[in-house]
C-alpha cells in the first residue's frame, strides 16, 4: 500500500492509524482542512525529532474523529479532532526526557503535556498564537489534573 508522505518522516496514514477505530469499525477520515493541519502537525513532529536526536518518533494517537474521540473518553474540545494533536513517544527514551527536549528546543506549541508514558504535543489553530502551555498530567481516582511545568513524578 503506498503512504501518503506529509514530511520526511511522517505520513498521513501514521496520523490517522487507531487500533481502537479499527477494533470498533470507526471511521478516521479526516476532511481536507484536518488534513492541513496535519500537514502542519507532520512538519512540528520533524522539528521535535531533530530535538530528541534524531531518533524515531512514533504516534501513538493522532488525528481522532468524533465519534473515536468520544469512545475513548477524549476531551469534547481536543485538538486531535482538527489535527492539531499527537500523542508521542520515542525509542530510547523516557517521555520525561522527551518532553524535557522538546522544552529545551524551543518548540513553539500550544500545549506541550508530559502524560507520564507519553507526550502530548498540540499546535494552534492557523491564524492563532500558540499558547505555549507546559503541563504535566496527574492521573487519580478523581481524574486528570494538570499543573504547570514538567514535573517528575
Amino acid at each position: 500500500m503506498s503512504r501518503t508522505k506529509l514530511t520526511t518522516h511522517f505520513s498521513l496514514e501514521e496520523l490517522l492509524f487507531s487500533q481502537e477505530a479499527a477494533r470498533h469499525c470507526l471511521d478516521n477520515i479526516p476532511g481536507g482542512s484536518v488534513q492541513i493541519n496535519l500537514a502542519r502537525l507532520a512538519e512540528t513532529l520533524e522539528r521535535i525529532r531533530a530535538a530528541v536526536g534524531n531518533r524515531t518518533v512514533t504516534v501513538t494517537s493522532g488525528y481522532r474523529s468524533p465519534a473515536l474521540n468520544q469512545r475513548i473518553g477524549g476531551s469534547r474540545t481536543s485538538a486531535h479532532m482538527d489535527g492539531r494533536a499527537a500523542d508521542i513517544v520515542v525509542r530510547g527514551m523516557t517521555a520525561l526526557q522527551v518532553a524535557r527536549a522538546i522544552q529545551a528546543a524551543g518548540i513553539v506549541l500550544d500545549q506541550l503535556i508530559f502524560e507520564g508514558s507519553w507526550v502530548h504535543v498540540g499546535i494552534a489553530r492557523v491564524g492563532e498564537r500558540a499558547r505555549g502551555d507546559v503541563l504535566t498530567a496527574k492521573f487519580g481516582p478523581a481524574g486528570v489534573k494538570y499543573e504547570r511545568g514538567i514535573v517528575a513524578a
